[in-house]
């Protein structure tokens, strides 16, 4: 719901409700963890977990196509989203995390990148999260590389002694 305003000349916009989006966290203290349960997201899931974002035909498509690994941390307790994880493997496995402002700080982000870096060789992401961020991914094996922010995790491959 948005609400326009005009005071003196200036025009003032509020985005109000759940789905208002910022970067980084607003919440600086860790809080209790949360045993998160995570859930593949296929095109039938879709609308339970992203009802008020619609699934798009190119987002169908690659979900169904396998180019898109995208999975939910839900909250066992009362079963809403806590937050979600995507990888675009067209684009070289570039990584997304979105973790709710009411699970932030409580492990979420850390359980759901565990959770791609099982499943995953590489993975890049950008980080829009601030030191909070930063400290978390270098803590998880992201390394900085090339522009600012970039961040890169490879998983080690052991050479067999042979």
């Amino acid at each position: 719901m948005s609400e326009i305003s005009t005071v003196d000349d200036e025009i003032k916009i509020e985005i109000l409700g759940e789905e208002e989006s910022h970067f980084g966290s607003k919440v600086e203290q860790k809080r209790e963890p949360l045993q998160a349960q995570i859930e593949t997201v296929t095109v039938d899931n879709y609308p339970q977990y992203f009802s008020n974002n619609p699934l798009t035909s190119e987002k169908k498509k690659d979900l169904e196509e396998g180019l898109l690994y995208l999975k939910v941390a839900v909250d066992p307790e009362s079963g809403a989203k806590a937050g979600s994880i995507e990888v675009r493997r067209q684009h070289d496995n570039a990584l997304s995390v979105e973790v709710s402002e009411d699970y932030q700080r409580r492990g979420v982000a850390g359980t759901l990148i565990r959770q791609a870096q099982s499943e995953h060789d590489n993975l890049h992401l950008l980080n829009f999260a601030g030191k909070a961020g930063e400290s978390l991914y270098i803590k998880m094996g992201f390394k900085p590389e090339g522009g600012i922010d970039h961040f890169v995790w490879k998983r080690e491959i052991q050479a067999n002694a042979g």
